[in-house]
Parts: structure tokens; sequence; C-alpha cells
């Protein structure tokens, strides 16, 4: 516990975009590669911290190391299945490898335990998208017209999809704010 929070801290000492540092052998990579490693002996600690797993993937996910960020996330999931972020940043990294079946499912998991999670549905909504033009309408030089057709009924689902979210959303708020 000692040892992520070390990780939290020195991420907020240097600022999220640390994690975003490229150049190699720059002073932020070598930070980020100090908040990798904190996060990597936290998880040799106790490798049952659900936690330590998921921040340990958003590290590598921003560090673009999304196959490592990938592992990651399956292993937070793994441990504790009831944190929303590692579904969506899982959902994520699935869409920047070009995995929309992985993506999809990922997100379709994360709404049975989340169903006001917009950003699930968003995700799910994407990859549904992505999947879709990537196998129909690369099979075809010209797209047939019932192509056209499901890929309007799919995008018109997404879309029901996130207007739903977003509107339990806003019920959520306003009833907090009561």
């Amino acid at each position: 516990y000692v040892t992520r929070q070390r990780g939290f801290l020195e991420v907020q000492k240097e600022g999220w975009d640390l994690l975003e540092a490229h150049k190699e052998g720059s002073l932020q990579a070598i930070a980020r590669d100090r908040v990798i490693d904190l996060f990597k002996e936290a998880i040799a600690c106790y490798p049952w911290n659900a936690a330590a797993w998921s921040s340990l993937g958003i590290c590598r996910m921003a560090a673009g190391d999304f196959e490592e960020a990938r592992k990651n996330f399956l292993e937070s999931l793994w441990l504790d299945p009831d944190k929303k972020a590692t579904y969506i940043n899982f959902g994520c990294v699935a869409l920047k490898l070009k995995d929309y079946k992985t993506a999809i499912n990922v997100s379709k998991a994360g709404l049975k335990r989340f169903p006001r999670g917009f950003h699930l549905a968003y995700n799910k909504g994407v990859a549904l998208a992505k999947e879709f033009t990537t196998k129909e309408l690369k099979s075809s030089t010209v797209p047939h017209p019932k192509l056209i057709a499901d890929l309007k009924r799919k995008a018109d689902e997404s879309i029901g999809l996130l207007e739903e979210a977003r509107e339990l959303e806003k019920e959520e708020h306003m009833f907090r704010d009561r």
C-alpha cells in the first residue's frame, strides 16, 4: 500500500504528463520509469493489489506500451471485477490495439456491472463501428445497400446506448444535488 501511494505521490509531484514522456533519457522519462518501478514494487510486495495493477496499466498505456497495459488491466479485473475505471481503460487499450472484439466484450462486461457507465457505452459503440467497417466494408469495393443499412442500424444502436447512459448520469447527478 505504501509503495503504491508513493507512486501516486510521484505522479502528483511531477504532473500526469510525465507518464507520456517518450524521449528516452529525458528527465520526464526517468520519472515515468520510476513511477512504473514503484507500482511494480507494490505488486511484488502484494500481488493481489488490483489498484496497483490498474495503476501500472495506466502508466504503461500513457507510455504507449499497450500490450503490457492490456495484461495489467486483465490482471486487475481478475483480482477486482468491481472497478469501473479498469473496464474503461482496458477497452481503450483494446481499441488502440485494434482488438475490437475484446473492446466490445470488456465494455459489455463493464456495462453489466455499471449500466450507467457512459464511457463503457462509448467504447462499445466505437468498437462496434470499427469492427463493422473494418470487416464488412473492406470485403467489398462498393458498399452494398444492406451493408450501409446494417452500419446505420449499429450506429443508431450505439448512439441510443450513449444517450441512455448520459440520461442516467444526469438523473444520478440531479439526485445527488438534492
